[in-house]
């Protein structure tokens, strides 16, 4: 739960969610593990759950995203920067993602107009 915490912060500074999703496949992995060991895995869940609030999502969202890992990636952009599922690429339209946008201002960049 240490590295997803770690791994949520990098993703709100970079937009880079590698780093999410490997924490969480391996906390999916330990959870397959524990199965039969309620309390075990609940424990787990709750520590994601802790993890998800601690970096600004509601207890409701938390909890969602907790129970299906395989949707963390798209649910965490949407809460984190914003961007809504308007198009198939989870952008508002013409809109570039926030880390393209970063990475531009880093470089000098002038950074396109919303």
């Amino acid at each position: 739960v240490d590295n997803l915490n770690q791994a949520v912060s990098e993703a709100k500074l970079t937009g880079d969610f590698s780093k999410v999703e490997q924490a969480l496949a391996e906390l999916k992995n330990l959870s397959l593990d524990q199965i039969g060991k309620n309390s075990d895995l609940q424990s787990v869940r709750d520590s994601v759950r802790g993890t998800l609030v601690g970096n600004g999502l509601s207890k409701t969202e938390a909890t969602k995203l907790s129970k299906n890992f395989s949707d963390i990636r798209k649910e965490l952009n949407e809460k984190l920067f914003g961007n809504f599922n308007n198009n198939n690429n989870g952008l508002k339209n013409n809109e570039e993602p926030i880390y393209a946008q970063v990475n531009k201002k880093k470089a000098g960049q002038a950074a396109s107009p919303e």
